[in-house]
C-alpha cells in the first residue's frame, strides 16, 4: 500500500458561516407588506446588516433586517431573503419597542399555527421558514403605523478553500429592485484566521481593511459604509507564503456526544497540474432569457476557453438549451481542429432567449457516450434559475453512470444552492463566476483541477467503527478542491485514515489525534450535512414520511431551521 503524505488536513478552530452562496428564483426576494388578507405589495425601504465572525476557517454570521411600516394601518411584513448555501440557521430574535424576544424551533405546522394565532390575537410575532435551499422567509405580524421591527437571524457554515485562498460569498441581491435604487446593506467581517495574511480582497465590492498583524486580527467593512443590495458580497483572504494551516482535524463534545470535522486538502503541486488525462468533455450552456446581458457573454467566454483546452486525444460535444435543447453533434467527436472551429462558430452565435428546460439538456449530456473508455466530464454553465429542482436532481442521480458533473454558476446572484447540490450528486465540483473579468481565471482554475484528479474512490475510515459520517458518498479529490467530512462518534475521536486511488495505485494516509475545540457548533454542522443528505435522498426514491420524521427530529434536537422545522416568536400580550 502506497503512503504519500502530500495533503494537509485543515482543522477548524471555531464557529461558522459563509461559503459560496446562492438563492433560487430572484423574482421573489424582498420585503412585502400585506394589510389583513389583501394582496402583498412591495416595500422598497428595508435595511440589512450582516456581521460575520471568522475564526480559523469556520465562521458565524448574524443577519439583521429592519422592517418599517410606512402605511397608516397595521400590516404584516413578509421578507424573502437569500442566505448562504448549506447554512445551518439556529437562532431567531425579534426586537420591538425595546424588547428582545428569542424564537423557539417547532415542527413546521405547529410553528405556523402559533404564528397565525398570535397574528389573529393582535400580538406581534415572527415566523422564520425554510422555502427552498438558499431561500428563507421571515413573516412579521402586526407592525403598527410607522413602527419599526428588527429581526436577527444567526447561522453558521464552513468557509471555502481552494488553491491557497479562503473565501466567503454572501447573497445580498434583493429583487425586484436592483441597481442604485436597491435597498442598501452594511457588511462587517471580524477575521481571525490564526495565521498572517498576504492579501484580503473583494471582487464584488470596494472594502476597507483594518489590519492588526501582531494579533492576527483583521476588520473588513464596505468602503462606503453601505452598498446597494444588487450583487452578492464576495471576500477572499490569502495566507502569507508558507503559512497555510497544515494540520486539520477537529473534535468537540456537545451534550455528551462527540463530533468531528475533517478537511482533506490536496497540494498545489506543479507536477500534478501538468498531469493530463484523455477525457470526453460535454459542454452544456444555458441560453435562456434569464442569461441575457453579461451572463450569456460570460458563458460564451467560458465555453470558448474550454474548447481551447482540449487536446487531440480528447473527445467533446456542445449542448445548448433554453425552452428546448439541442447538440452540435449527434454524439461526442474527436477534438480535431475542424470540429473545434465548428464548435466555436456555433457558440459565438448564442443569444439569450426563452425558458429554462434544463432536463432536456441533461438527457442529452448524460446520454450517448464516446467509445474508448475516456474519463467523462460534463461541464454545465448556467445561472441555475429553475423551479423543478427535485426532478432534475432525481434525473442526475438515476442517469449519472460513471460521468462527473461540474456546475458553473454565472452572474452576480446565481442559484448556487441548486448548482452545488447537483455537483455533489454528480461527484463533481461547483464553480462560481461573478463577473466577466473573472471568467478567464475562473475557468482556467476549473480546467486545471478537473484535468488533474488527485484521488478517486476516496474513503474516510474513523477509529470508531460506529461513526456516522456525512457526506456518505465522498467525491473525488481534485487539485485545489478540498473534501469536508463531518462525523458523530460514539467513543473518542482517535485517529482517522484517508484512502483512495492515486492513478492506478492505492493510496493511504493516517491522521493521529484531533484538536479539541469548544463552542464551535460541530454538532450543528454535522446535523446540517445529515439533513441535506436526507433531503437529497428523496430524489433517489427515499420514503417521504421517513425522511420528514428524521429531518424533523434533527431540526428539533439541534435547534435548526429545516423544511420541516421553523422558528417562531411571539409577544405574550396584544
Amino acid at each position: 500500500m502506497k503512503k504519500v503524505a502530500f495533503f494537509a488536513l485543515v482543522v477548524f478552530l471555531s464557529l461558522a458561516v459563509a461559503g459560496p452562496a446562492g438563492a433560487s428564483d430572484k423574482s421573489d426576494r424582498g420585503l412585502f407588506l400585506r394589510s389583513g388578507d389583501g394582496e402583498p405589495f412591495p416595500a422598497l425601504a428595508v435595511g440589512t446588516t450582516v456581521e460575520v465572525r471568522v475564526t480559523g476557517i469556520v465562521a458565524r454570521a448574524r443577519v439583521t433586517q429592519v422592517f418599517t411600516n410606512p402605511t397608516p394601518g397595521w400590516v404584516e411584513g413578509i421578507y424573502v431573503f437569500p442566505l448562504p448555501d448549506g447554512a445551518a440557521v439556529d437562532t431567531l430574535r425579534m426586537t420591538v419597542g425595546g424588547r428582545v424576544l428569542t424564537g423557539k424551533v417547532r415542527e413546521r405546522q405547529q410553528a405556523k399555527a402559533e404564528y397565525v394565532q398570535a397574528k389573529q390575537e393582535g400580538r406581534r410575532a415572527s415566523l422564520l421558514e425554510f422555502q427552498r435551499p438558499g431561500v428563507f422567509t421571515t413573516s412579521v405580524a402586526n407592525i403598527g403605523p410607522g413602527e419599526t421591527v428588527e429581526i436577527a437571524i444567526e447561522l453558521q457554515q464552513v468557509v471555502e478553500y481552494g488553491h491557497g485562498r479562503f473565501g466567503l460569498r454572501f447573497p445580498m441581491v434583493v429583487e425586484p429592485v436592483a441597481g442604485p435604487a436597491a435597498p442598501s446593506f452594511a457588511f462587517h467581517v471580524d477575521l481571525a484566521p490564526g495565521f498572517p495574511l498576504a492579501r484580503i480582497e473583494s471582487s464584488s465590492h470596494k472594502i476597507a481593511v483594518a489590519r492588526d498583524d501582531r494579533r492576527l486580527r483583521y476588520a473588513v467593512d464596505l468602503a462606503a459604509g453601505t452598498a446597494p443590495a444588487d450583487s452578492d458580497f464576495i471576500l477572499e483572504w490569502v495566507p502569507a507564503v508558507g503559512r497555510e494551516p497544515r494540520a486539520v482535524f477537529f473534535t468537540e463534545n456537545v451534550n455528551g456526544e462527540r463530533y468531528s470535522l475533517l478537511m482533506v486538502m490536496p497540494p498545489d503541486a506543479p507536477e500534478a497540474a501538468a498531469a493530463r488525462l484523455p477525457r470526453e468533455t460535454v459542454f452544456v450552456i444555458d441560453t435562456s432569457g434569464s442569461m441575457e446581458g453579461d451572463s450569456i457573454e460570460q458563458a460564451r467566454q467560458a465555453l470558448l476557453l474550454g474548447l481551447d483546452r482540449l487536446a487531440p486525444t480528447d473527445a467533446f460535444e456542445v449542448v445548448r438549451f433554453s425552452s428546448d435543447a439541442n447538440a452540435l453533434f449527434r454524439r461526442s467527436v474527436p477534438a480535431a481542429p475542424g470540429a473545434i472551429g465548428q464548435a466555436k462558430d456555433w457558440v459565438r452565435q448564442f443569444t439569450a432567449d426563452g425558458g429554462t428546460n434544463m432536463l432536456a439538456a441533461l438527457k442529452i449530456a448524460l446520454g450517448d457516450r464516446a467509445s474508448g473508455g475516456l474519463l467523462r466530464q460534463v461541464i454545465f454553465v448556467t445561472d441555475g434559475q429553475v423551479s423543478d429542482e427535485a426532478e432534475l436532481l432525481g434525473f442526475i442521480g438515476q442517469h449519472l453512470g460513471d460521468s462527473r458533473l461540474f456546475t458553473v454558476a454565472i452572474g452576480s446572484a446565481p442559484n448556487a444552492a441548486f448548482l452545488r447540490k447537483a455537483a455533489a450528486l454528480g461527484r463533481g465540483t461547483f464553480t462560481a463566476i461573478a463577473s466577466t473579468s473573472q471568467v478567464a481565471a475562473g475557468m482556467a482554475d476549473l480546467f486545471s483541477r478537473i484535468e488533474a484528479p488527485m484521488l478517486r474512490d476516496v474513503a474516510v475510515r474513523w477509529s470508531d467503527p460506529a461513526a456516522e459520517a456525512w457526506p456518505e458518498r465522498i467525491p473525488d479529490l481534485y487539485l485545489g478542491e478540498p473534501i469536508v467530512v463531518t462525523a458523530r462518534l460514539r467513543g473518542g475521536a482517535g485517529s482517522v485514515e484517508v484512502e483512495g486511488m492515486q492513478g492506478d495505485e492505492p493510496w493511504q494516509d493516517e491522521l493521529p489525534t484531533a484538536a479539541e475545540v469548544h463552542g464551535a457548533g460541530l454538532d450543528k454542522l454535522w446535523a446540517g450535512q445529515k439533513v441535506q443528505a436526507l433531503l437529497d435522498s428523496l430524489a433517489a426514491g427515499a420514503d417521504v414520511g421517513d425522511v420528514q420524521r428524521e429531518v424533523t427530529r434533527l431540526g428539533l434536537r439541534h435547534h435548526l431551521l429545516t423544511p420541516y422545522t421553523s422558528f417562531v416568536v411571539a409577544e405574550e400580550e396584544p
